[in-house]
């Protein structure tokens, strides 16, 4: 197991949490790596009321995009 952490409040500006999610994205496809957890692959639980369970969605299902007038 490896555990990787930061502490940096520049991660939710959109660059950076664009190469985040490349790095993990690249991480998740190394050789035996099982899983990787990170805040741009958070999970969300939604209430199934048919089966009366929870499953786990993806919190981001289409990642944010600069608009046309963004510069960094």
């Amino acid at each position: 197991m490896l555990v990787l952490g930061m502490q940096d409040s520049s991660v939710y500006q959109l660059g950076n949490f664009n190469e985040l999610r490349t790095l993990t994205d690249t991480l998740s496809k190394v050789e035996g790596v099982n899983g990787i957890l990170g805040v741009t692959r958070l999970p969300r639980l939604v209430k199934d009321t048919a089966t009366q369970t929870f499953r786990a969605e993806p919190i981001f299902r289409n990642f944010p995009k600069p608009s046309p007038n963004w510069t960094p």
